[in-house]
């Protein structure tokens, strides 16, 4: 069992969950450490000088030096790359001997320049949960496996850069989101934060899906779905844990598939019955 330490900032978030679920799966140890980011999560607030008051960050670096993991995984998106960068630059002065590991969005697009930075040890240049869980397989057993895909990573002077693993098809296969990480932190009552697919139909230019369709080409289906039953059984889950009033379903297009819709929506107003946005 190795322990494991992720971080992310601002809110909820799903990637991160799909991470420490399949962490434990294997039997792992997780635990999130959430910086609030107050007044400046780049999603509602952007005052940085107001932020430098609230800042937590020198709090939860002590926090995750007590627990004491044996990896540390930062989440993040372009947006939020100078928190990670500020705040991998203080895990790495409180834990030198302890790997730490980006990955996101921004991590996937820019490898090269994450790993440009002393104090990141490893990139996840891919989907994470079986890359990241097979470095804490190693790290329990007490190995060193240098060929796991999806993951970049220093060696001495050199960067070991290893393939990208193909896409994982069949998403009803994966874990549930394992959102008590969360509870420490918020609410999760008031809604529930989900997805039924991983990847977009559309091909806009601005958009981070756009070049991540071109790194996968070859790689598997993008656009994948979880199956209507398969998604009501999670929905269910979570609303026999939480009972919460609200659910926001943040596929990037929800919509497209009427064949998915028609079969959905019985079974969603038979078993789940609550208002949702998407």
């Amino acid at each position: 069992m190795s322990r494991v330490a992720l971080l992310c900032n601002g809110s909820e978030q799903i990637g991160v969950q799909c991470l420490a679920a399949s962490l434990k799966a294997h039997g792992h140890d997780v635990r999130l450490f959430l910086d609030p980011s107050v007044l400046n999560d780049k999603v509602v607030f952007n005052f940085e000088s107001g932020e430098k008051i609230f800042s937590m960050r020198r709090e939860l670096v002590g926090a995750v030096a007590r627990w004491k993991p044996e990896l540390i995984g930062i989440s993040t998106v372009t947006i939020t790359y100078p928190w990670a960068r500020d705040l991998g630059e203080k895990l790495k002065a409180a834990l030198p001997e302890i790997p730490i590991v980006v990955g996101g969005p921004h991590a996937m697009l820019v490898p090269d320049r994450i790993l440009s930075e002393p104090f990141f040890d490893m990139v996840c240049i891919g989907e994470g949960e079986q890359a990241l869980t097979e470095i804490a397989d190693n790290l329990a057993a007490k190995t060193f496996n240098p060929s796991v895909e999806n993951i970049w990573f220093k060696r001495g002077g050199d960067m070991i850069r290893n393939p990208l693993r193909n896409l994982h098809e069949d998403l009803d296969s994966l874990p549930f989101p394992d959102r008590s990480i969360f509870e420490p932190y918020l609410n999760m009552r008031d809604s529930l934060l989900t997805i039924s697919q991983r990847g977009c139909i559309y091909h806009c230019s601005y958009c981070s899906h756009n070049a991540l369709k071109e790194k996968y080409r070859g790689k598997g289906r993008y656009v994948r779905r979880k199956s209507p039953a398969r998604f009501i059984e999670e929905l269910r889950y979570f609303k026999a844990r939480y009972d919460y009033e609200f659910v926001r379903i943040y596929d990037d297009v929800f919509t497209y598939d009427l064949g998915w819709l028609e079969e959905f929506t019985p079974l969603y107003r038979k078993h789940i019955d609550r208002p949702f946005f998407c």
